[in-house]
């Protein structure tokens, strides 16, 4: 039987695969939308937030300018 949180790190994939899919165009060459998920994925792991935000004192719009310029500079050209 599956657990909760394997059944949410599907979900989170699957989501963060649909986001990255919509910009397939622009990724780096070399760079196909299922190694882009992975890289998104592993980056934007759930620690990563709390780990910002919680600890380290960001705010909701810092963190997700984070997220967008990281997605913008490990992925697109």
């Amino acid at each position: 039987m599956t657990s909760a949180f394997a059944d949410y790190e599907k979900r989170r994939y699957a989501d963060i695969r649909a986001v990255v899919a919509s910009f397939a165009p622009w990724l780096r060459d070399g760079l196909d939308v299922d190694r882009a998920t992975e890289v998104l994925w592993a980056v934007l792991d759930h620690t990563t937030g709390d780990n910002l935000m919680r600890v380290r004192g960001w705010t909701v719009p810092q963190f997700a300018d984070f997220v967008v310029e990281t997605a913008e500079r490990l992925l697109l050209e």
